[in-house]
């Protein structure tokens, strides 16, 4: 009989709302969340202290030497790309919060990537807003209701149940040898979010299939 994997590590960059939001996500998908980085050492312990999290980490190079499985990037939106870079170049997995920058000139993530890229980096992005009970809770009331049915015509399905050919464009993106950032946006009123988040994760993951070094006849030629 196997052993049960360990639950991630997570740490959390940001200590506002959207930090918050993360931490209930993370705990409620079963990772331990182990540390927390504030904008100084001191609000680094509040915030450790009032989530009941084990470390408040005095800075980012000490958060980084805690090698945690995951890093969750909740800090103001301009400083995302700034962290990220950091985050990528240690070699670390990481969710990053909306938008990944603010200038899409900003968005350079492909050398640190291609420092790591056998560690296969993952780097989801995603709008915390969304997994409000509230809100939640009234896409479902509207969804349900012939007006709004009538009005819209179609609703968000999870990644990989619609009609959008992924495979498709993952296979235009490998051609143009593209290895930046993937973000989508995951949503869907007919399904819980913590199995359909993860189902799409499988999904997407299932996409990102290593490339052939050598033509399919070159191959061959070499057997």
């Amino acid at each position: 009989m196997s052993a049960r994997p360990e639950p991630p590590r997570v740490a959390i960059i940001g200590t506002g709302m959207i930090a918050a939001a993360h931490l209930r996500a993370a705990r409620d998908a079963g990772a331990t969340v182990v540390g927390v980085l504030g904008s100084r050492p001191e609000r680094s312990r509040e915030a450790a202290e009032q989530w009941g999290v084990p470390t408040g980490y005095p800075s980012l190079p000490e958060l980084l030497q805690a090698r945690p499985d995951v890093v969750h990037l909740c800090t103001p939106n301009d400083t995302h790309i700034t962290y990220a870079r950091t985050v990528a170049g240690a070699g670390l997995h990481m969710v990053v919060e909306k938008p990944i920058a603010t200038r899409p000139g900003r968005v350079r993530l492909r050398r640190a990537v291609h420092r790591r890229d056998r560690q296969h980096l993952h780097r989801p992005s995603h709008q915390t807003r969304r997994l409000r009970p509230l809100l939640q809770r009234r896409r479902a009331r509207r969804a349900n209701t012939r007006r709004d049915r009538g009005r819209r015509g179609w609703d968000f399905v999870s990644t990989g149940h619609g009609d959008i050919p992924w495979e498709d464009a993952f296979r235009a993106l490998a051609s143009i040898g593209y290895a930046g950032p993937v973000s989508i946006e995951w949503e869907d009123a007919g399904m819980d979010r913590l199995h359909g988040a993860a189902e799409a994760l499988r999904y997407i993951r299932s996409l990102l299939w290593k490339l052939p070094e050598a033509s399919f006849d070159a191959a061959f030629s070499n057997q």
